[in-house]
C-alpha cells in the first residue's frame, strides 16, 4: 500500500492529483507539487521526487538514489523518513492557512487599498 500523502503532509502542504487520476482517494496518483516537479508515493515507505530542468535542485539531491536520467530530467527516490530534509531543499506549494474571511477579504481587496499610503487617525 503506498503512502498516502494527504493523510500524512496535507495539513502543511497542497496535495493535487496526476492529471490521469479516475479516482480521487487512490493514494498513487496523489502529487505534493513544486516549482520544477513533483513527490509521489513510489511503493511501500518510499516516495519519488522528479524534477525536470532546475539544475540546481537535481544537485541537492544527487546523494539520493536515482531511478530515472535524462537530458534535463531525474527522479529520485528517498524514505518517507527523509522527507522533511528532502522538502527543505524543493520547498513544496504549502497549504494556505488562516479562516475562510481572512482569505475571502484578501482575495477581493482591492488594488487601490493596497497602493493608498496610510493615513494618520
Amino acid at each position: 500500500m503506498p503512502i498516502n500523502l494527504r493523510e500524512r503532509f496535507g495539513d502543511r502542504f497542497r496535495i493535487s492529483f496526476d492529471p490521469a487520476h479516475t479516482r480521487k482517494a487512490d493514494p498513487w496518483m496523489m502529487l505534493l507539487t513544486f516549482r520544477g516537479g513533483n513527490i509521489y508515493p513510489h511503493g511501500g515507505q518510499h516516495l519519488a521526487i522528479e524534477i525536470e530542468g532546475r539544475r540546481f535542485l537535481r544537485a541537492k539531491l544527487a546523494a539520493y538514489q536515482c531511478i530515472q536520467d535524462g537530458d534535463d530530467f531525474q527522479a529520485f527516490r528517498f524514505h518517507v523518513d527523509e522527507f522533511d530534509a528532502v522538502a527543505a531543499i524543493v520547498r513544496p506549494h504549502r497549504r494556505r492557512t488562516g479562516n475562510a474571511g481572512n482569505l475571502l477579504a484578501h482575495q477581493y481587496r482591492s488594488r487601490s487599498d493596497l497602493n493608498r499610503a496610510p493615513t494618520s487617525a
